[in-house]
């Protein structure tokens, strides 16, 4: 089964960093690390991302700030004029890597400040099994109900508003072999409503993805990918290429600006 691959840069935004979607994605890459080499401690990592299409392109920063587990706890969002319009802060437990809540901000022209906070909720095993969203006056507006199974793979994801509206499930099943899960989504009245099939590790690659030496993707599912790296071998900036009729067509530039902690 051929499974797309992202950069490491969008699955960051899409996981960490979707606000109150809670599924089996987001459970299953809950607590992820961040993409860089843990040789050297790293304080913030500023990000600009350039979308090329056919109306031109788009621009948008990101900056990211780690305890010392590189583990992140902020992520400030720009949009192309450089107009900050959303916060997420992450806090964690005594041992600064299990996450226990995030509160995300945003700032909109039209409804003006609003903010919501998650509240983690782990079993002995140290398993995600709750997501509390709150809102910015501490009402809860979301439950989120996790089923694990004996690894730790979530397999069931129920997700209850604060009007107590049922918005059906999500199931998994897992292909360890293959690196493969498949997602089923069911409707409140128990009816199937899609399936599709995602990649478990995204740092395993198929057999037919190109790897350079540094352990980064040059070649995968119509991309390509060009690297520029700093002393610390970590990428600095990366460029993503799809392949038309052979060609490389530039796609999306990523930059990145690393501080690392002094020792």
């Amino acid at each position: 089964m051929k499974l797309k691959y992202f950069s490491i840069s969008f699955l960051l935004s899409l996981s960490v960093f979707t606000t109150s979607a809670q599924n089996i994605y987001s459970a299953l890459h809950h607590d992820n690390p961040y993409d860089i080499k843990k040789d050297v401690p790293v304080s913030q990592v500023t990000t600009k991302t350039v979308f090329y299409n056919q109306s031109g392109t788009e621009v948008k920063k990101e900056v990211f700030s780690f305890n010392d587990k590189f583990k992140v706890t902020t992520e400030i969002r720009y949009d192309g004029t450089g107009k900050m319009t959303d916060r997420l802060t992450w806090m964690y437990d005594a041992t600064g890597s299990k996450s226990i809540a995030r509160k995300y901000e945003r700032w909109m022209n039209a409804l003006g400040y609003i903010s919501e906070t998650a509240y983690y909720e782990y079993d002995a095993n140290g398993f995600q099994v709750k997501v509390i969203d709150k809102d910015q006056n501490g009402k809860v507006t979301s439950t989120t109900t996790i089923i694990n199974d004996e690894k730790g793979y979530p397999i069931e994801v129920t997700v209850v508003t604060k009007n107590a509206v049922d918005y059906g499930k999500e199931t998994a099943q897992y292909d360890i072999e293959n690196n493969i899960v498949t997602i089923t989504s069911f409707g409140p009245y128990g009816n199937i409503l899609s399936t599709h099939s995602e990649k478990i590790d995204f740092s395993k690659y198929d057999d037919d993805e190109v790897v350079n030496e540094n352990g980064d993707p040059v070649r995968s599912d119509g991309y390509e990918f060009t690297y520029v790296y700093d002393k610390n071998l970590n990428w600095i900036k990366q460029t993503r290429y799809r392949i038309v009729n052979g060609k490389q067509v530039k796609n999306a530039e990523f930059t990145r600006d690393i501080k690392y902690s002094k020792k």
